[in-house]
């Protein structure tokens, strides 16, 4: 995989490593770390996601291996392992990394998620 100076992972939308030019190509305005889709906890130190996380760039995460995501203060998200949670800028990020909402914190968009894909 490939690593930038801050030591993450820089990840598509698929979770498949890709290279800094390519994360920054389309949002050269934007730190690099914002124009990624999905952040892995484990790779980003915690201040940076403190400090993230504070000015309301990270919203969301997720459980990577369960392809559930939901909302930061969610009892059951902060019972999972560091190794397989995920962050999130927005839904629409989620969504497009193949994640479905939470039935516990995100409810009422649980019940959608149930509708359209069953």
């Amino acid at each position: 995989m490939t690593l930038n100076r801050q030591g993450l992972h820089l990840l598509n939308r698929r979770g498949q490593a890709k290279d800094m030019t390519e994360a920054t190509k389309d949002t050269t305005s934007l730190s690099p770390l914002l124009a990624l889709s999905m952040i892995r906890h484990e790779n980003i130190k915690q201040q940076k996601l403190h400090a993230l996380i504070k000015n309301r760039k990270i919203t969301f995460a997720g459980n990577e291996r369960l392809k559930i995501f939901g909302l930061l203060t969610c009892s059951s998200g902060k019972q999972m392992k560091k190794q397989n949670r995920v962050f999130f800028r927005n839904e629409s990020d989620a969504y497009e990394s193949g994640f479905r909402p939470c039935g516990h914190c995100l409810r009422k968009d649980y019940r959608n998620w149930v509708k359209i894909n069953r």
